[in-house]
């Protein structure tokens, strides 16, 4: 029991079929199964019982229902308490319950793939707790869910913070933390306020036994919160818990009225269709014709003002079509009062036409790699994005906008010919794979100097990485050792024959990692950029 034999079984097969992939675990092909063999099993004790008679037909009658009771006996039964704690009775009475969000620490957003944030039973409790409280949450459980849903937590200021310090007592990640102490209060700090003014978060609570000190501390003396009550009692196992909670003062700050899209906190803003990052002038890229945002606008009405390249042709809030007009240059619309009635609400922008190709961008600013590169074609975009699995596990690496990484476990890499063309795309699984190291050195030895190489980690990489491999990188300019570096993003661009250190490279724990040569481009047609947005509140709200 327990050995792994090395041989694949069918559910190897059948956990690779769409749909089928969502179930994860065998087992749970087990409901239909024990129905079909309880008709299986019903026909063959009716052959039987229609085979014997008197005693012997009563004696194989109860010898079944032994057998069955046997099999399925689960004693003691074990029990859970479902009952709420009172923290959240008080809480659905508080004065913001009508229409406040709450925000509960630790916390964690799951699909059927994965689980973002903390992954424990009480994630599933809190969605419980819910039927008591009747809040609005941040976190939840979802089903084939477009990784965006995922990546914005992750991405956004001070959420993704939270997330690391969720897992704090994680010991690869607590290094890290402490590491980044400083920098991570400073952000919260900065943009704490504003992060849960947009997300409407009224009341925070705690469960002090779930959470790492590392994240207690930041709540209480990070956040801009005032604690309010605490419970003490047992959990719903029977183990001891403590729920703390705080509130939000009313005279926090609010969100600023004017967004700049090249800035860190502009992640908090986007919903779906945009490029991952800005480009080097600060503009972001509409990857679809009807990209999202998400704006927090007065319920009174505001006029929006938009800086975008071409003009919109039109815009809806909260699904509501609102006119356009020109002025100046800017694309300006009103938001009449009643209509941003949610917490967040939803502006879609739509885009005319077809969109350009993503080759035919032209930035305006030199790429980072004309010292590795001088020939690449400036009309060339490429666009690399690495995610341990903390902060996403995946592996992109786009080229005008197509993308040619296999997005599998390990270092993903490819290799281009100075004018852009794609010569050859593969990846090294140097986790579970003890030779990989070695073949991954190999590959990168192969090619001719100027060759430029890019690659991109997914999972994780660095469990059977070697000397080998690591001066095999050195040789395409990249200095980033990952050994010891459990889980870690890395993404570069470097070329065959560079000195160590002329690559451009960046590599974190905490989030995903990001570079791009031209333009940010994940699609390869683009139909609109937007740089600024601007929230004129209507006079007397």
């Amino acid at each position: 029991m327990g050995e792994a034999t090395a041989i694949p079984g069918p559910f190897a097969l059948v956990s690779q079929l769409p749909f089928f992939s969502g179930n994860r675990y065998p087992s749970r092909y087990s409901v239909m199964l024990m129905l079909a063999v309880a008709v299986c099993t019903s026909w063959g004790v009716a052959w039987l019982l229609a085979r014997v008679n008197g005693r012997r037909a009563v004696i194989l009658a109860g010898a079944v229902v032994a057998i069955f009771l046997g099999e399925h006996l689960s004693a003691p039964l074990p029990l859970n308490d479902f009952t709420a704690p009172p923290i959240y009775r008080q809480l659905a009475a508080a004065p913001t319950a009508d229409a406040g969000v709450l925000l509960e620490l630790p916390t964690g957003w799951r699909n059927g793939a994965r689980v973002l944030g903390k992954s424990d039973i009480l994630i599933m409790m809190q969605q419980w707790y819910q039927t008591t409280h009747g809040l609005r949450r941040l976190g939840g459980n979802t089903s084939r869910n477009p990784a965006y849903k995922f990546q914005y937590f992750s991405e956004a200021p001070v959420l993704g913070d939270l997330i690391a310090l969720m897992n704090a007592d994680r010991p690869h990640i607590a290094a890290e933390v402490a590491a980044q102490r400083d920098a991570i209060a400073a952000r919260g700090r900065t943009w704490g306020a504003t992060v849960l003014d947009f997300l409407g978060v009224d009341a925070i609570t705690l469960h002090v036994d779930k959470a790492p000190p590392e994240l207690i501390d930041y709540v209480e003396n990070v956040l801009p919160v005032e604690p309010v009550d605490e419970w003490q009692g047992t959990d719903w196992s029977g183990a001891p818990a403590t729920i703390r909670r705080y509130r939000v003062p009313p005279d926090a700050p609010v969100a600023p009225s004017s967004l700049a899209l090249g800035e860190p906190l502009s992640n908090l803003y986007l919903g779906a269709g945009w490029s991952p990052v800005a480009d080097a002038d600060g503009w972001r890229l509409a990857e679809r014709a009807q990209p999202v945002l998400l704006l927090d606008l007065p319920v009174a009405g505001a006029q929006v003002r938009l800086t975008a390249d071409p003009a919109p042709v039109a815009v809806a809030v909260n699904g509501a079509p609102v006119p356009l007009m020109q002025a100046d240059g800017v694309t300006v619309f009103d938001a009449p009062p009643g209509v941003a009635n949610e917490p967040v609400d939803a502006v879609q922008l739509t885009w005319a036409g077809d969109g350009i190709a993503a080759t035919a961008l032209s930035p305006d600013a030199a790429p980072p790699l004309s010292t590795l590169a001088p020939s690449l074609p400036a009309t060339t975009t490429l666009l690399v994005r690495s995610a341990g699995e903390e902060v996403g596990d995946f592996a992109d690496i786009y080229l005008n906008g197509r993308d040619v990484a296999a997005n599998a476990r390990g270092y993903n890499l490819v290799a281009l010919d100075p004018t852009g063309a794609l010569l050859a795309s593969t990846v090294f699984d140097t986790l579970a794979d003890a030779g990989a190291a070695d073949a991954m050195a190999a590959w990168l030895a192969q090619w001719p100097a100027g060759t430029l190489i890019a690659g991109a980690v997914a999972d994780e990489a660095s469990s059977n990485l070697n000397q080998a491999a690591v001066d095999a990188l050195r040789g395409v300019g990249v200095t980033t050792d990952l050994r010891g570096k459990f889980r870690w993003s890395h993404a570069f661009i470097g070329a065959a024959g560079a000195m160590p250190g002329a690559a451009v490279e960046q590599a974190s724990l905490l989030a995903p990692a990001t570079l791009f040569v031209g333009a940010p481009a994940s699609s390869e047609r683009i139909y609109g950029r937007l740089q600024q947005i601007e929230i004129i509140p209507k006079q007397g709200d």
